[in-house]
């Protein structure tokens, strides 16, 4: 009996989605008289319990049972049947997900009840063949791609259009945890020869693009020079000196005594250098070479991301000192000026040719990959090494590829085929199978520059989280190849991760985890590490808290002799201007567009100065361009005359007329302004500034402008000065000479209300050399 209609609504139990199983007999087990069918039910019906299943339904054609949502385990056991091949005696299944109503609760085996759940899977097992068992695709283990099928089929029942994915019972449930093996965790190189003689004061270039291949590169150049002593550098957020002390982390670890290698007073520098406290250049530099000796190589990977300090450091001990640097950089990459006297070399790294992708794929798997699977994966890999070493990685992990004794093939013919992909296609594709606390570990460690100390991983992801992250997922990430651990610091496998998990991150938790890394940073003891909380408090848009955190950070570095980088912080505290941050390195290749430039949630200063700034403060300039020449006379006018109506009209008249939506919302919020309406204001103008992203630089240049007026309206004046300065930026770029002399004007004004007088002269000063005439 089934329970077809629904009872009245005072028997209904609460609706619990659940996982329904529903059973079709075929053949003579059909028919439901037999000793074979009762034999069928009963065994089947043990099995069910055994494995935490209810009847909810029976027929004398069919049974029904139901699970918890996260006992997929089980449904699949049920469902293969003891002998694993399929449903028991031949029969079809069904298998479907939705909230059960309890009409008959007859103890632990039977709970008879309706819902959606088990209606689609009764109807899944009557279109499925025999022996088959369908799927719902609504399923969530089906969309999470737990539950693997192959193929689906489609039925009519009556006039209802009815769909099922057929369940791959040789493989059923996608491999968890699967420990890659050793050659895709580091793959054979695969492409033309290197040579590279890396003689001493010489620099030589690994140019690759982004994913093609230039740090394996370096690993392979390196390795023909393993008799020769070696140090290898890798980009770190925020610290001056923070790749080189990372560096030496790593390698001192893996000495038993330094004293081995370094004289006493270099012992006494290697110590300053890993307590945080930092190096001048001289020291530095005899650092590098008593480490190295004449004959030894600093490996660079990825030089456009490494901190200036450590770079010039290098360029040093290379040019005095005469060791050899061997560094990865991009194609089009800029170069270190302080590597610009050194003489060079550079070895470049072509795009895979077909023949080669292919080789690699098989590489990544031992050889144990047959020709033509080689070259389906080489080609979905688009030419690129990262690409192909994921889209390989992809297959083992969603159950793609599986492994028939000693290879590896298709688990489905058409495994495969399907169109090239970029390496971000495959890494977002691996991410999505990796559990929550998995991905909370990768992003923290992205957030943190891709190579940092797992004590501040784990810190960071307690607080982001409200826990520690298990003790499987560094683990796990390890076997699976995202990362590696040495000498408790944690490394992402590649550059190309850490940039797709920082891009992929929503703006607002991008911002938050740098922020609560400052917070993590902040509470190290290390005096150079109050630079790096700086700068992730910036990259968290939280100014207010990054100014302090920098000042403090520019005496550190004063003291330890690194003077350019401590002129550069004060001098960042005094304008706001992120590219004296940038031209230091220390953003290290963090996004950083909106890096200080959004602090909605960081409160006022509540300067009193500032909030006489208000709209009569604004430049000459309303704030349009010389194409809008009537709208921009009408608004000027309707703001001398206090006529906040027609500023307001203005704005509808923009809107009916189909101008420009940015324009309209940069109208509302200068009237909101006007009216003494800040907080409604600064909502209208973030939106103006939002509407006008991916338009002109000059359109961009103005809705800065407008928002800086605001924010200073509501005395924030951190806040207004980098839009100022952003409006500042992208009127130059336009060649914008009006927009230019407008904002200058603007931040003379500013820097008086904040007694900022020197700043107010110099600004005074690019104000008069940029005026019209």
């Amino acid at each position: 009996m089934t329970a077809s209609t629904p009872p009245p609504s005072g028997d209904l139990g609460d609706g619990l989605a659940r996982v329904v199983v529903c059973f079709r007999w075929r053949g003579v087990l059909a028919r439901g008289d037999s000793p074979e069918a009762r034999d069928a039910l009963e065994a089947l019906s043990a099995r069910a319990e055994a494995l935490g299943g209810r009847i909810v339904a029976w027929h004398a054609g069919s049974v029904a049972f139901d699970f918890a949502v996260d006992s997929l385990e089980d449904v699949v056991e049920l469902v293969l049947g003891a002998d694993a091949h399929g449903p028991v005696g031949g029969a079809s299944a069904g298998v479907a997900e939705g909230e059960m109503e309890s009409v008959v609760d007859a103890g632990p085996r039977v709970a008879l009840g309706f819902g959606r759940g088990l209606a689609r899977a009764m109807a899944l097992a009557r279109i499925a063949r025999k022996g088959e068992v369908l799927v719902d695709p609504a399923l969530s283990a089906v969309r999470s791609q737990e539950l693997l099928t192959r193929g689906s089929r489609l039925g009519m029942l009556g006039r209802e259009r009815v769909r099922g994915l057929r369940l791959d019972l040789r493989s059923p449930l996608r491999p968890r945890h699967l420990p890659h093996p050793a050659s895709l965790l580091r793959p054979e190189w695969v492409g033309p020869p290197l040579v590279a003689e890396l003689a001493p004061r010489t620099l030589t270039y690994v140019a690759a693009p982004k994913g093609g291949g230039g740090s394996r590169a370096l690993e392979e150049i390196a390795g023909r020079h393993a008799q020769r002593p070696q140090l290898w550098i890798r980009p770190s957020v925020g610290e001056p000196l923070g790749a080189l002390r990372h560096a030496f982390t790593r390698a001192r670890e893996a000495i038993v005594d330094a004293s081995e290698i370094l004289p006493p007073e270099l012992t006494a520098t290697l110590d300053s250098l890993l307590d945080g406290e930092g190096l001048d250049l001289d020291s530095s530099e005899a650092l590098l070479g008593g480490w190295l000796g004449g004959e030894g190589i600093a490996v660079v990977d990825d030089a456009e991301r490494v901190d200036s300090d450590t770079l010039e450091a290098l360029s040093a001990a290379c040019e005095r000192g005469g060791i050899a640097l061997l560094s990865r950089v991009s194609v089009d990459g800029e170069r270190a000026a302080c590597f610009a006297s050194l003489q060079s070399s550079t070895v470049r790294i072509p795009p895979l040719a077909p023949h080669h992708a292919a080789r690699l794929a098989a590489a990544c798997l031992g050889g144990a990959l047959g020709e033509r699977e080689a070259a389906r994966w080489g080609k979905r890999g688009g030419g690129s090494p990262a690409g192909v070493v994921h889209a390989v990685a992809d297959a083992l992990e969603s159950g793609l590829l599986i492994q028939d004794g000693e290879t590896w093939i298709p688990r489905v013919s058409a495994g495969g085929r399907g169109r090239t992909e970029r390496p971000s296609h495959w890494i977002l594709r691996r991410l999505t199978l990796l559990d929550r606390a998995e991905r909370d570990v990768l992003a923290a460690i992205a957030v943190l520059g891709g190579e940092v100390p797992m004590d501040a991983v784990t810190e960071l992801s307690m607080r982001a989280t409200g826990g520690a992250p298990p003790p499987h997922a560094v683990g796990g990430l390890a076997r699976a190849g995202w990362l590696s651990v040495h000498a408790g610091l944690v490394v992402l496998s590649m550059d190309s991760v850490r940039q797709v998990l920082a891009e992929a991150m929503p703006e607002p938790t991008r911002a938050r985890e740098n922020r609560v890394a400052a917070a993590v940073i902040g509470e190290r003891a290390r005096p150079l590490c109050a630079v790096a909380a700086g700068v992730h408090s910036l990259l968290g848009g939280d100014v207010d808290r990054a100014l302090p955190m920098l000042r403090r950070g520019a005496a550190s570095a004063r003291a330890a002799g690194l003077a350019v980088t401590a002129d550069a912080l004060d001098r960042f505290t005094e304008t706001g201007e992120p590219a004296l941050i940038a031209g230091r390195g220390l953003f290290g290749g963090a996004i950083t567009e909106r890096a200080g430039l959004q602090r909605s949630d960081v409160p006022p200063p509540g300067d009193p100065a500032l909030s006489r700034v208000v709209i009569t403060g604004a430049p000459e300039r309303p704030m349009f361009g010389t194409e809008e020449p009537v709208t921009a006379s009408r608004f000027v006018q309707a703001i001398r005359d206090g006529d906040h109506a027609a500023v307001s009209e203005l704005a509808s008249e923009v809107r009916a007329e189909g101008g420009e939506p940015h324009i309209a919302a940069r109208l509302d919020g200068m009237a909101s302004l006007a009216r003494g309406e800040i907080t409604e204001a600064l909502e209208q103008l973030r939106d103006a500034k939002q509407l006008a992203q991916g338009l002109s630089p000059a359109y961009r240049s103005r809705a800065a402008l407008a928002l800086s007026v605001a924010l200073a309206a509501a005395g924030r004046p951190q806040d207004a000065l980098l839009e100022a300065l952003e409006s500042l930026a992208r009127a130059r770029e336009a060649d914008d000479r009006q927009g230019e002399h407008a904002c200058a004007r603007f931040l003379a004004r500013l820097c008086e209300t904040v007694a900022a007088a020197e700043a107010a002269e110099r600004w005074e000063l690019v104000a008069t050399a940029t005026a019209p005439g």
